[in-house]
């Protein structure tokens, strides 16, 4: 595993791609879809760089303030059946259906104020890893690429339509 890239706080996890042959990611905790790509972990590590900049530097054309990482707010979508249970434990509980979330999430993968590893356990339980952090798509999309969530954009690898 190569670790994470952060720059301007903003945080990007490369992977493989052994379909095309490089090593790809995205920036995380962001709305927008910004890729990174290269052959090479240096290369891969300054297009994460520059893809940040290039993200600024569009909202920036747009006068659009740029996304925070990580900035707090969820949407989260689950089963009836689980979400009557979470509603009855917060009711029971007199607290919030969010509270009830925010607090498992956080006995889960928080270990004494730190994120928890792939190998750490909480509670005498290992922690599940979690699913890659960058989606599969059925058509990757990677390159330089800044894609507006409200449309689709192009990849500037593929040339393949998104979105």
């Amino acid at each position: 595993m190569i670790g994470q890239f952060e720059h301007k706080s903003y945080i990007g996890i490369p992977h493989v791609e052994a379909v095309d042959n490089v090593i790809a990611g995205r920036i995380l905790g962001i709305d927008a879809i910004v890729t990174f790509e290269g052959d090479t972990v240096p290369e891969v590590r300054k297009a994460f760089e520059e893809s940040v900049e290039d993200y600024l530097a569009w909202c920036a054309s747009r006068t659009k303030d740029p996304e925070k990482p990580f900035a707090g707010s969820v949407k989260l979508r689950m089963p009836s059946e689980l979400h009557e249970a979470v509603a009855r434990a917060a009711d029971a509980e007199r607290t919030s259906v969010v509270d009830i979330i925010v607090r498992t999430l956080t006995q889960v993968f928080v270990v004494e104020g730190q994120r928890a590893g792939p190998t750490d356990s909480v509670q005498g339980r290992p922690r599940v890893d979690a699913p890659s952090p960058v989606p599969i798509h059925p058509e990757p999309i990677y390159g330089h690429s800044v894609e507006d969530p409200a449309g689709p954009s192009r990849s500037r690898r593929t040339g393949r339509k998104s979105g």
